[in-house]
């Protein structure tokens, strides 16, 4: 249902979990989306952009996951091959959903967790209303 019924970031996310869950639907829905000129806006750390659904979906250069690998393995694999985009189709994004996260960033957050007071602050809460 997300795949043909969420608004487009919906969608994409949909796209993820199929390429990664079951592959015959992902390769149903993808080719509704790889050609699509319409804008998602994007986040990369602190940078937001707007990006085109077929680029999300179908990247040029792009980083290529092999199945069974991650996406640290693909980068090691392909370092010397110059920039890579991210795509769904090449598996960059599922890879950065589903693979597990490194030891050390998951202690990190563990103790952010213990560490910072993560209750909503009266400015979060007047947001709200």
């Amino acid at each position: 249902m997300l795949v043909t019924h969420a608004k487009l970031p919906g969608r994409l996310y949909a796209l993820i979990a199929l390429r990664h869950l079951d592959r015959d639907a992902y390769r149903r829905y993808a080719s509704m989306y790889a050609g699509s000129a319409e804008d998602v806006r994007t986040f990369s750390g602190c940078i937001i952009s707007d990006t085109k659904a077929g680029e999300i979906v179908r990247g040029d250069h792009a980083l290529e996951v092999r199945d069974g690998e991650s996406g640290n393995e693909a980068f090691a694999r392909q370092r010397n091959c110059g920039p890579f985009a991210i795509d769904i189709d090449h598996g960059g994004y599922s890879s950065l959903f589903f693979d597990p996260m490194p030891q050390l960033i998951e202690e990190e957050f563990r103790q952010a967790e213990h560490t910072y007071d993560l209750t909503p602050t009266v400015l979060d809460q007047l947001r709200r209303l």
